[in-house]
């Protein structure tokens, strides 16, 4: 989820981490709650963290979810979250999945020591501190590392996880299921419709997004699903490196899924081609993924609608729509009802590329495929193709575009408003860790 970035300073020094205390709990058991005292985050740093002093408290920016410090010590420094609002539970779902990723001992991962309640109100939780290094991490090696997780972390219990969690700040039902497309259908995408309904009265991509659901099911045709471990919200700001260049991922919605289900942040994300490939070396693409992607971008795009508004609707309502047309295309669906085109009111995500001639193309960089950061700073561009034009087949050129990296480490929204085709007012957002500017050629 955008909502929230932890972010760690890169001028601090870090004591050796064999100072760090290595402190057990029994895989998948809820984390023992830290005993109510003014301050029970420097008690348990005085006690179980083997500290004798805290030299040093400063806050680390960067969230609008949580507060954020670092408590330096003489035992180490120790990353702390808490939040005067939420009861442990939150952070009790985060510890839980940072400890099933760290134990799969493929990508790092800091290691969770302890959460527990805050003395009035709220809630604390208090893991290991990891110096960032000077760059985002290796696209190659973090394709690889992130599919050895996925590898790694199996669950004979089906798809779910052994506690709901929150994927921002709205809450993610994990329930378990043996079947894939029902787990997908019920706890991801029927969940946010419902919600979508509830708060706005959105009867319309509800009753669409429901016709998806019961008609997925051709989507997942001749592959093997298999119950991975996930990191659950895979975007640029939850994605970093250590000091030795090693990929660190942050802020888990962790729950056992279809591994493809990862990607689906990709649009903020900034997977690149090397990424993809060093990917699929060890998890091997199975037939159909194109189509796929897609379905697996409306979820977030529903998630981002509930929790920041119609700026999203059209995105997501857009990508329903897409499924609708392909599947009526491929076979009859249980409702004959025909789709009826959404009214543009909003500035929304661009399905489909502007024609490569005439005038005033438009650059949509958040809802491709393959806009990232290659190891040297430059922009990877590939165009997002709808899933209608994914499923016949057709194929579309990048957009003829130059890109100058102004500030590699600014965070921005660049909303960009212009006609084209069809008189149509379409919005480009670039959301991500860079700040660009485009250079259009006619």
């Amino acid at each position: 989820m955008v909502a929230y970035v932890g972010l760690i300073s890169l001028g601090v020094s870090l004591p050796s981490m064999l100072c760090l205390p290595r402190i057990g709990f029994t895989k998948r058991r809820p984390f023992a709650m830290a005993a109510l005292s003014d301050d029970p985050v420097q008690e348990w740093i005085l006690t179980e963290g083997k500290a004798t002093q805290i030299t040093r408290i400063r806050p680390i920016g960067g969230g609008c979810i949580n507060l954020a410090n670092c408590y330096e010590t003489d035992a180490g420094s120790f990353f702390v979250k808490t939040n005067r609002s939420i009861g442990p539970s939150m952070f009790e779902a985060e510890a839980i999945g940072l400890d099933a990723m760290y134990e799969t001992q493929t990508i790092r991962v800091p290691k969770p020591f302890k959460v527990g309640p805050l003395r009035n109100s709220g809630s604390f939780i208090i893991m290991e501190f990891i110096e960032f290094g000077a760059s985002r991490s290796n696209q190659s090696v973090l394709g690889r590392k992130l599919a050895e997780m996925h590898k790694a972390g199996k669950s004979e219990k089906g798809f779910g996880f052994p506690v709901d969690n929150t994927i921002g700040s709205t809450p993610q039902m994990n329930t378990w299921c043996s079947d894939w497309i029902q787990f997908y259908g019920e706890q991801r995408l029927g969940y946010q419709l419902k919600l979508a309904q509830d708060q706005y009265g959105d009867s319309t991509i509800y009753q669409r997004g429901q016709r998806l659901i019961k008609n997925m099911a051709p989507l997942f045709e001749d592959i093997v699903i298999e119950p991975c471990l996930l990191h659950g919200d895979l975007w640029s700001g939850n994605i970093t490196s250590d000091k030795n260049g090693e990929p660190v991922i942050l802020d888990p919605a962790c729950y056992y899924g279809h591994n493809e289900a990862e990607f689906g942040m990709s649009w903020c994300a900034g997977f690149g081609g090397s990424f993809y490939n060093s990917y699929f070396e060890v998890m091997p693409k199975q037939p159909g993924f194109e189509k796929r992607t897609d379905l697996y971008l409306l979820y977030h795009y529903l998630n981002h609608y509930n929790l920041f508004g119609s700026g999203y609707r059209s995105s997501a309502i857009s990508i329903i729509d897409d499924y609708l047309r392909m599947l009526n295309n491929s076979a009859d669906l249980k409702n004959t009802e025909n789709v009826v085109q959404p009214s543009i009111i909003v500035p929304h995500v661009v399905d489909e590329p502007p024609p490569l001639t005439g005038t005033a193309p438009v650059f949509h960089l958040a809802a491709m495929n393959g806009v990232g950061l290659d190891n040297m700073g430059s922009i990877q561009i590939s165009p997002r193709i709808s899933a209608a034009d994914q499923h016949h087949g057709s194929r579309k050129k990048s957009y003829p575009a130059n890109v100058k990296v102004l500030n590699l480490w600014t965070q921005v929204n660049l909303v960009l408003i212009v006609w084209y085709r069809y008189l149509r007012v379409e919005a480009v957002e670039l959301c991500g860790p860079v700040l660009v500017w485009v250079l259009y050629h006619s």
